[in-house]
C-alpha cells in the first residue's frame, strides 16, 4: 500500500513541477544562467572596535559613571566630537562607513574613554582605527581636538591594541621602578 502512496505522490509532483514551469523542458545550462543572472547582495557586517583615549584636561569625577547625568552627556559629547573628527570628517576616508559611537565609558584618573566605534565594511581592522585615530591627532594643528586635550602617546603605545587596560590588571613584572 504504501508503494502506491509514493508514486502516485511522485507521479503528482512530477505532473506539479512541469504543470508550474509551463512544461518547458529545462536543462543544467538554462538553471545555471539563471542563477548567475540573479544578482545577490549580501548586507556589509557591522564590526565594533574599542578605542581608548587619555584626556588630559579633564577630571573623572563620579557623574562620569552615570550615563544620565549632565556631566556624562557633556563629556559624551566632546568624546563623540573627537572620534567625528577622526573618522567622520568630510574628507576622511572611514566616512561613508564609520556608524558613530555605540558605548562610552570613563573611568579615573588620569580620565579615560573606552569608546566602541562601530563600522559597515569588511575593509578596517583595529590596527586601521588605531592609525586613522593617531593620524587625526597628527594631522590636527591645534594642542586640542573639540577641546579636549589627548595623549597621543597612551594611544600609540597600545601595542597591537586599542582598548584601555588598567595598569593594575598588567603583570608585575611588566611594571619597573627605578631605584633614586
Amino acid at each position: 500500500m504504501r508503494l502506491i502512496e509514493f508514486h502516485c505522490t511522485g507521479a503528482v509532483l512530477c505532473f506539479l513541477l512541469f504543470s508550474a514551469t509551463g512544461a518547458q523542458p529545462l536543462s543544467i545550462l538554462k538553471i545555471v544562467e539563471g542563477l548567475q543572472s540573479a544578482s545577490q547582495t549580501y548586507p556589509t557586517p557591522l564590526y565594533s572596535f574599542s578605542l581608548c583615549m587619555e584626556i588630559t584636561n579633564r577630571v573623572f569625577n563620579d557623574y562620569l559613571l552615570n550615563k544620565n547625568s549632565p556631566q556624562y552627556k557633556r563629556m559624551y559629547a566632546e568624546v563623540s566630537g573627537v572620534l567625528d573628527m577622526a573618522f567622520n570628517c568630510s574628507d576622511c576616508d572611514t566616512r561613508e562607513t564609520y556608524r558613530g559611537v555605540s558605548n562610552m565609558q570613563f573611568r579615573g584618573e588620569p580620565l579615560m574613554a573606552n569608546c566602541t566605534i562601530d563600522f559597515q565594511t569588511v575593509f578596517i581592522n583595529h590596527v586601521v582605527v588605531k592609525y586613522l585615530f593617531l593620524r587625526a591627532i597628527d594631522n590636527n594643528n591645534k594642542t586640542q581636538l573639540n577641546g579636549l586635550a589627548l595623549n597621543r602617546q597612551y594611544t600609540a603605545g597600545r601595542a597591537g591594541s586599542t582598548a584601555c587596560r588598567d595598569v593594575r590588571d598588567e603583570p608585575s613584572e611588566m611594571i619597573t621602578t627605578t631605584p633614586l
